[in-house]
């Protein structure tokens, strides 16, 4: 099994991808809030595409014009992303110092 199909370094992959795409989220509504009263200005928001092997890729996609208050929550959902998939690679690196405390 090549070294990147293994559970933990996809468990790394994972969670960065996550991290990633909560940074793409909340670069997005930040960006809707700062031009909200811009003339002709388009919004936009970013969703989580499934990655074959393994993780999401951020992808933009035209958004809905939900007010500023949907950005608002955006921005907290696009926190909490970005923590817990934080705390996942953090558990998951503290998992590789085990193993590797364990082999030497």
């Amino acid at each position: 099994m090549p070294i990147w199909r293994t559970p933990l370094i996809q468990a790394l992959y994972t969670a960065a991808s996550g991290i990633a795409l909560g940074r793409r989220q909340l670069d997005a509504a930040a960006n809707n809030v700062a031009n909200a009263s811009t003339p002709g200005f388009e919004r936009s928001e970013v969703v989580g595409v499934a990655d074959p092997a393994g993780g999401v890729t951020p992808t933009v996609v035209p958004g809905v014009d939900d007010g500023i208050a949907a950005d608002l929550v955006q921005t907290i959902l696009a926190k909490h992303t970005v923590k817990a998939n934080a705390a996942m690679f953090r558990r998951a690196n503290a998992v590789a110092g085990e193993l590797i405390d364990l082999i030497g």
